[in-house]
């Protein structure tokens, strides 16, 4: 949950008042980097300064998936589902990487 607030409140200061979607992943081990694919167009994952990671979408509706890399390569996807301007932020959590329920 803090992880969520943090990047909630980073896209408020990035973003001003914009209905972007705030996407949030978190893990149970560390993740090198990450990219957000919806309408198959890629964002980075940005690290937050509690080290979670987080993406902001500002395109129209859409769906898709969250691609993390793990220090050692190995990587996890956790599909996105339907995303809308203007809707709450979203989280994904990554437990032996695997997609989990949030916690």
């Amino acid at each position: 949950m803090r992880l969520l607030r943090g990047a909630v409140a980073l896209a408020g200061l990035a973003g001003g008042c914009s209905s972007g979607v705030m996407i949030a992943v978190e893990a149970d081990e560390p993740i090198s980097s990450g990219v957000l694919l919806l309408n198959e167009r890629p964002v980075d994952l940005r690290r937050a300064a509690d080290g979670g990671l987080w993406a902001r979408w500002d395109g129209p509706d859409a769906h898709g998936a969250v691609t993390v890399t793990f220090r050692d390569g190995a990587t996890a996807s956790c599909p996105v589902g339907y995303v809308t301007p203007g809707m709450a932020p979203q989280q994904l959590s990554i437990r032996a990487r695997r997609c989990a329920l949030p916690t």
